[in-house]
């Protein structure tokens, strides 16, 4: 009996490996997993042997299997949201703190600025946040709106980042952050005590020189502009707050 099970659970990683790749490539792209008696008849495999890769892909968050007549295994592919819901939590229950957090992201979403200002593509990148930035300008007068629109600006210009593994690890530390931020900016607006409109058009006009400088091609000013931003909002949320846990839930 042991070794009958030791078969069907290397049987069953191989045939995960193989729906793995299939999930990554797209080559399954209807949201859904064929039945389970086609993937066996597919794979030249038993039914347990496929309930088996089925547990190991759903515990890995690939997919997810309902229940049912109208049940099934859907396809769940992983992205940056995922990634920084899962970061988050490691975060929250090692109780790291806001303080741990902010001083993060100032390491590393400058360095962001500093490629998509050394990147060959620095004059769209530069366009396309600009189209952001003169959004953000138009809620300089609406405190409720401000501060989610801001934080577009900063998810972009890390999404932007040409190397792809920098811009996916810092995008989860922006959308923690983000989490924050957005909790401050509701506590300030329901205490009437968000910061007033030449807070908004100084984030405005900062944005503005970080684009210029991302279009000039200035690595080192964008960067430089990037963290000097990054440290004078974040004294507005951390105050008084050090101490507390990063909190995703």
């Amino acid at each position: 009996m042991a070794n009958e099970r030791v078969k069907h659970v290397r049987v069953a990683d191989t045939l995960a490996d193989d729906l793995r790749t299939r999930i990554f490539s797209g080559a399954l792209k209807d949201g859904r997993l064929p039945p389970q008696h086609q993937l066996a008849e597919e794979a030249g495999v038993g039914l347990v042997s496929v309930r088996e890769a089925l547990r190991i892909l759903e515990s890995e968050g690939l997919i997810f299997i309902k229940r049912g007549n109208q049940g099934g295994a859907e396809i769940r592919r992983p992205d940056p949201r995922t990634a920084s819901f899962s970061l988050g939590l490691v975060l929250q229950s090692t109780g790291t703190t806001l303080a741990e957090l902010s001083a993060a992201l100032r390491a590393f979403e400058p360095y962001c600025a500093r490629m998509c200002a050394g990147s060959d593509d620095c004059a769209q990148i530069a366009d396309e946040l600009e189209h952001i930035n003169d959004e953000l300008s138009g809620l300089i007068d609406d405190a409720n709106g401000f501060t989610p629109a801001a934080r577009r600006f900063h998810a972009r210009l890390v999404e932007l980042c040409p190397n792809r593994a920098v811009a996916l690890v810092v995008q989860s530390l922006v959308d923690l952050w983000s989490i924050q931020e957005d909790q401050w900016a509701r506590r300030m607006n329901d205490a009437r005590a968000y910061p007033g409109p030449k807070y908004r058009i100084d984030v405005v006009s900062v944005h503005g020189r970080l684009i210029q400088a991302i279009r000039d091609g200035d690595e080192d000013e964008a960067e430089r502009t990037a963290s000097s931003h990054l440290h004078a909002t974040q004294l507005y949320v951390m105050q008084g707050r050090e101490p507390e846990g990063v909190r995703v839930t």
